[in-house]
């Protein structure tokens, strides 16, 4: 078991649901997501302890959709009705819907793991008011939400280097972006 998994487990235990592979068969899902769904498994439903929260589908109840260009699986959807989707060939995890797509991930492995080190690194360690005294510059935020947002940075670089890559943001900034982005500014 790596980090990540520990990570997992930690936070989400005996809710993690395994899947069957005999259920899987239907979907062409990439060797890591499948591994991770039947050694792992899901929740099923996952937050962040913050703003996000997915419901995450029993295999019987994953749909093939297109969102653009992209084809995938959905697999979930969030607490405001989005599409969580794993995109068929490369396993990547997007949020879409007719709005368009937003990146989150480039595996369910580190979608959970980014939302537990989350939580566990800043929503469940909140800023004192002590901490976040305004800065005397022009920047966005405060000296300690910048800090705060560099740490997160560096956190999410580790697990999941795409997470904040420039490739991965097409129109809109991608899920853990717009994240990073409301740290800095000490709205969350």
């Amino acid at each position: 078991m790596n980090e990540c998994q520990r990570l997992i487990r930690a936070e989400w235990g005996q809710a993690l649901r395994l899947y069957e592979p005999t259920t899987l068969t239907p979907w062409t899902l990439e060797k890591e997501n499948a591994v991770f769904l039947t050694q792992v498994g899901l929740p099923t439903t996952a937050t962040d302890g913050g703003n996000l929260v997915i419901r995450f589908y029993a295999a019987e109840a994953f749909y093939s959709i297109q969102v653009g260009d992209l084809h995938g699986i959905c697999i979930g959807e969030t607490d405001a009705g989005v599409a969580v989707l794993l995109e068929a060939h490369t396993g990547h995890i997007w949020a879409g819907d007719d709005a368009g797509l937003t990146f989150i991930n480039t595996s369910l492995e580190a979608l959970l793991c980014c939302m537990a080190m989350y939580h566990r690194e800043f929503v469940a360690r909140p800023l004192s008011t002590e901490e976040d005294e305004p800065g005397t510059d022009d920047l966005p935020g405060t000296p300690a939400t910048r800090a705060r947002a560099d740490h997160l940075r560096e956190r999410l670089n580790a697990i999941d280097p795409l997470a904040l890559d420039a490739s991965t943001q097409g129109e809109d900034v991608s899920l853990w972006g717009y994240v990073v982005e409301e740290v800095e500014f000490g709205v969350i």
